[in-house]
């Protein structure tokens, strides 16, 4: 999509707190047990996907139940390594404070409208090791300009093909497109 479009999400009140402040339980949560899990898309042969897209067969505990049209949403832990790097990269403590908001009911199953940590936000509400996306390396490419290394300028148009064996199946991430860039082209209030 254009950067000039309407942002998809908004952040505000970026203040920094002290380190002691950390928000949890900002969604109503369960740690579920993973019975069965398998890849579903093709990544190899003949039109490979640039998706990864899971089979997943969860335990419920005892009192939960399921139904077809119920909504699950699930959230990885990422390390503490893996968010300090894009805290860094981000230019940023984790201590600043945002509020998210959005006009869209669709996206990543953030708490919305409730003042969270950055430091929270990246280590509970988003994958920061999964592949980037077209899109993501669009964006990052047309914010940084011609500072963009010239790889990543050529990967934002490449066929299927050439982004899927260079983005995906390698597993680069957006901190690692980010540092690529060797600065961010963006800030977090972008």
């Amino acid at each position: 999509a254009p950067l000039n479009a309407a942002p998809r999400w908004t952040v505000s009140k970026l203040n920094e707190l002290p380190a002691t402040i950390a928000t949890d339980g900002l969604l109503d949560m369960e740690l579920l047990e993973v019975a069965e899990a398998r890849e579903l898309q093709r990544h190899t042969g003949e039109d490979p996907s640039e998706r990864s897209t899971r089979h997943l067969e969860l335990k419920l505990p005892d009192g939960m139940s399921y139904e077809t049209g119920d909504h699950l949403s699930v959230l990885a832990l990422n390390s503490r390594r893996v968010v300090e790097r894009m805290l860094h990269l981000l230019g940023r403590t984790g201590n600043h404070v945002v509020t998210l908001s959005t006009s869209s009911a669709a996206g990543a199953p953030v708490p919305t409208n409730v003042p969270i940590t950055v430091r929270d936000l990246l280590r509970r509400y988003l994958d920061l090791q999964a592949p980037a996306t077209r899109m993501a390396l669009s964006t990052i490419v047309e914010r940084a300009g011609d500072s963009a290394p010239s790889e990543l300028r050529l990967l934002a148009v490449a066929d299927d093909a050439t982004f899927t064996e260079n983005i995906t199946l390698r597993r680069r991430s957006i901190s690692d497109l980010l540092e690529d860039c060797g600065r961010p082209p963006f800030t977090l209030e972008d």
